[in-house]
C-alpha cells in the first residue's frame, strides 16, 4: 500500500506541468481568437460604416423588341443569334409582292383623279368663255332694250341663257374641287401603300446585339408578331437594397461591382438613382398590411448602378447576370 501511494503522488507531481501546459495553450488559443473575434468586428463595423452591399443585384439593359408591322411570308433573313448589328442594318425582309401590287394600284388611281382633275379644269375654262359671252350679249341686249331695239322676249331669252352660263361655271367649278381633294386622297393612299411597302424591310432600330428570335425565312407572320430582339451594349445593375442600407445612400456615389461570371475582376461603376418605391409596390400583387395579421419584413428597394467605362469585349455583360455591387457611402 505505501508504494502504491507513493506511485499515485508520483503520477498526479507529472501531470501537474502537462495541466499548466494545457491551461496556457487554452489561453493563448482563447486570446487569439477574441482577438480574431475583435478584428472581424471591426473590419466589419468600417464596411458597415463605410460601404453597403448586396448580392440581390442583376445585370439588366434595355432591349428593343421587334415585332412584325407588315404580314407576309419571310424571305430572307439577314442577321444570325448573337450578332452584333450597327444602327439601321437590314435584318429581316418580307414577301412584299402583295405591297408593290397595292402600291402600283393606288398611283393609278392618282394618275386618273389627276386625269380628271386637268379635264374639270378644261371644262372650267369652257364655261368661263360661255359665260363671258353671255354676259356680253346680255349687256347689250339690255342696252337695245332700253332704246327699244330688241323686244322683252329676247332679253329674257338673253337673261336666262346667262343665268344658265353661270350656274354651268359654278358646277364646273365645285367639281374641279371634289377632283382636287379626290387626287389629294388617292395621293395619301398612295403614301400609306408606300409606307406599308417600307415596312417588309425591318432595319436594327438601335445598335446591338440579336438575340431571341424566334422566326426563320419562309414562316408567316401577322401584324405585331414578336420577331426578335435587339440588346444595346449599354448595360447597368440593378441592385435591390435593404431600405435600411440606404440611410446615407446617394446618387452619385462610386461603386465596385463584381461580377460572378469573372472573378477577381472589378468594375467602376456609380449609383444613378434610386427608385421611387420598394420593389413590392410595383409587384403584380402589391401587398394588402391594412388586413389580416401584420408581421414587419424589411423591404428592398431597387438602386440603379451605371457603369462609369465603356463595356470591355473580354469581359462582356449579358442580361440577368448576378453581381455583387458595393457602394461607398462615406
Amino acid at each position: 500500500m505505501p508504494e502504491q501511494s507513493q506511485v499515485e503522488a508520483s503520477n498526479h507531481n507529472n501531470n501537474k506541468p502537462f495541466s499548466r501546459r494545457h491551461r496556457r495553450v487554452v489561453i493563448v488559443i482563447g486570446l487569439i481568437v477574441l482577438l480574431a473575434g475583435i478584428a472581424v468586428g471591426a473590419v466589419y463595423y468600417w464596411h458597415s460604416r463605410f460601404y453597403q452591399s448586396t448580392d440581390d443585384a442583376y445585370v439588366q439593359g434595355d432591349p428593343v423588341f421587334v415585332s412584325a408591322r407588315a404580314s407576309g411570308n419571310i424571305v430572307r433573313i439577314h442577321v444570325a443569334d448573337n450578332q452584333s448589328v450597327p444602327q439601321g442594318t437590314l435584318m429581316i425582309e418580307i414577301d412584299p409582292c402583295d405591297y408593290q401590287v397595292r402600291l402600283a394600284k393606288m398611283e393609278a388611281t392618282v394618275r386618273s383623279a389627276q386625269a380628271d382633275e386637268q379635264q374639270a379644269t378644261a371644262d372650267v375654262e369652257v364655261a368661263r368663255a360661255q359665260w363671258t359671252l353671255q354676259e356680253q350679249d346680255l349687256r347689250r341686249n339690255e342696252q337695245l332694250a332700253r332704246q327699244g331695239a330688241v323686244t322683252t322676249q329676247v332679253l329674257e331669252h338673253t337673261q336666262a341663257a346667262a343665268a344658265a352660263a353661270q350656274a354651268s361655271l359654278s358646277a364646273t367649278e365645285k367639281r374641279v374641287a371634289s377632283l382636287v381633294a379626290k387626287t389629294a386622297e388617292a395621293r395619301v393612299d398612295v403614301d400609306q401603300a408606300r409606307l406599308q411597302l417600307s415596312y417588309t424591310k425591318i432595319f436594327a432600330p438601335t445598335a446591338g446585339r440579336v438575340t431571341g428570335r424566334k422566326v426563320e425565312e419562309g414562316t408567316y407572320v401577322n401584324v405585331g408578331q414578336p420577331l426578335l430582339a435587339v440588346v444595346p451594349d449599354a448595360m447597368y445593375v440593378v441592385a435591390n437594397f435593404k431600405e435600411t442600407q440606404l440611410t446615407h445612400m446617394r446618387p452619385g456615389q462610386p461603386v465596385t461591382v463584381t461580377v460572378d461570371a469573372y472573378p477577381g475582376v472589378k468594375f467602376d461603376a456609380r449609383v444613378d438613382s434610386i427608385q421611387a418605391g420598394t420593389g413590392a409596390a410595383f409587384s403584380l400583387f402589391p401587398p394588402e398590411n391594412a388586413t389580416g395579421n401584420f408581421v414587419k419584413v424589411v423591404q428592398r428597394v431597387p438602386v440603379k448602378i451605371i457603369f462609369n467605362e465603356p463595356p470591355d469585349p473580354n469581359h462582356r455583360l449579358v442580361l440577368g447576370m448576378s453581381v455583387e455591387p458595393k457602394v461607398r457611402i462615406r
